[in-house]
């Protein structure tokens, strides 16, 4: 039965009413003050307060980008971390005081814990490692040192320690943040064309060999609208748009590589047929692996390229994995299709984390990028590939197929040059772009398409 009484109300009324006197006195009117102090702005402060209460312990990289000193950052969460915890302590005791049930329920656990005096005597210790678990955290420690009675000021300056500990680490990372999403960007890379590679070999039946590629027709068209045609109008956009050497290396980079690794799922957007996009990919991968190295050294200045060690890594990192997941669907076919879903994904999400990491890192390439006509050289190229895979496609159904295959170029290949073999940045931010703007343009056409379709179909 709930407690009801005035006198009830009274207590948990000032209970709550310490908890906000306590919160905003520690955490919020202290840091001004050591703000200014410091000569530090009251809205810097409040910023890093505010971004403390939504990430926690993962807030100092909002300080460093606001220019606070690591002193100033630090001093605010652990002000922050001091009346938090205080004030959680005091709403939990006006809990207890407004319930019956709950003071049986946290009683029943004390009398349980009565039973192991060890976690009584050095329970709050543990706070400074609860305090660290995801979940938890700062919100969730002085709860559990509640429920459990342990003495409240060691509880209060363990769970401040673990936190300010936590806090560190995170701002000592912060500093070498563009290093680690770097290291990111490089590894997603390498695993999105690895797994993108063994994905596809793993969605290849033998069956559908060679399938389409008996049409001599349709390989002559698809080899010249894929690496003579795209290539060419790369170079004549670099050229007419007078864009950096960078940006003009990454933009000719993707126009060469052909053989995405998803076509098959960007054609299904689509509505056609996704055995006939596999093989496509398949054939054009393993062209552009023996193609793109040969065709860099003749259209990129000499010296910028690294024959060998480029065939190297496309071998490696693409041809191998690509034969190994030939040879598992011919031989393991229900594994194959048991696991080539889940390579799929992990090639997706390492490919995500890769974008982000890059954009983060190399921001500013970005917007001397879009400042320089590169985005505008990246659209042009997608929109023509997409028309000239259009105008070439014969047979029925195999123009959305070639338009979808010729546009979306292989940033498998692409990446992995593009990581391993140049210095400049702009080469992997151009790279990276044209293949977002690939997708999502892509994405919206094969929806339009289908959409399309659908309405034809009903008519």
């Amino acid at each position: 039965m709930e407690d009801s009484g005035p006198s009830t109300g009274r207590i948990v009324l000032k209970k709550l009413s310490k908890a906000l006197l306590l919160f905003i006195g520690i955490a919020v009117v202290i840091p001004l003050a050591i703000g200014a102090i410091f000569g530090v702005g009251s809205a810097q402060i409040l910023a890093m307060i505010t971004s403390t209460l939504l990430l926690q312990a993962a807030a100092p990289p909002i300080g460093m980008a606001m220019g606070l000193s690591p002193a100033v950052i630090l001093i605010v969460m652990a002000c922050f971390a001091i009346g938090m915890v205080m004030a959680i302590f005091e709403i939990c005791d006006g809990l207890a005081a407004s319930s019956e049930r709950v003071r049986k329920w946290i009683d029943k656990i004390a009398k349980i814990s009565d039973k192991h005096p060890v976690i009584k005597r050095y329970g709050a210790i543990s706070c400074c490692f609860i305090a660290w678990i995801p979940g938890i955290g700062l919100y969730g420690t002085p709860v559990i040192a509640w429920v459990f009675k342990w003495k409240r000021l060691p509880s209060i300056v363990f769970t401040v320690t673990g936190f300010v500990i936590a806090a560190f680490f995170v701002l000592f990372f912060a500093s070498k943040i563009n290093e680690v999403l770097l290291f990111a960007s490089y590894t997603g890379i390498i695993i999105f064309a690895i797994t993108g590679m063994l994905a596809l070999g793993f969605s290849m039946p033998g069956k559908v060999f060679p399938g389409p590629l008996q049409d001599k027709k349709l390989v002559l068209l698809l080899m010249v609208a894929n690496f003579i045609v795209l290539p060419l109008v790369a170079y004549l956009l670099v050229t007419t748009l007078d864009l950096p050497q960078g940006i003009s290396i990454g933009l000719i980079l993707m126009a060469a590589a052909a053989g995405v690794p998803f076509l098959p799922r960007i054609v299904q957007v689509g509505g056609d047929n996704y055995s006939i996009a596999g093989v496509l990919a398949l054939f054009l991968t393993v062209l552009s692996v023996v193609y793109i190295p040969f065709i860099l050294y003749a259209l990129l200045p000499g010296g910028t390229v690294n024959l060998p060690l480029i065939i190297t890594a496309l071998i490696l990192l693409l041809v191998v994995p690509l034969i190994a997941g030939l040879m598992v669907r011919s031989r393991k076919e229900p594994a194959a299709i048991k696991f080539g879903p889940w390579l799929s994904k992990i090639s997706y999400a390492a490919i995500i984390v890769s974008f982000g990491a890059v954009f983060w890192v190399y921001f500013s390439e970005l917007r001397l990028m879009m400042g320089t006509r590169g985005l505008l050289a990246a659209i042009v190229l997608i929109l023509v590939a997409f028309g000239i895979g259009w105008l070439f496609g014969v047979g029925p159904g195999m123009k959305k197929v070639l338009a979808f295959g010729t546009a979306q170029r292989n940033l498998a290949i692409a990446g992995v040059i593009a990581v391993l073999d140049f210095t400049d940045h702009s080469v992997l931010v151009m790279v990276m772009v044209t293949g977002v703007i690939g997708m999502v343009v892509l994405i919206l056409f094969g929806k339009q398409i289908r959409k399309s379709k659908a309405q034809e179909v009903s008519e």
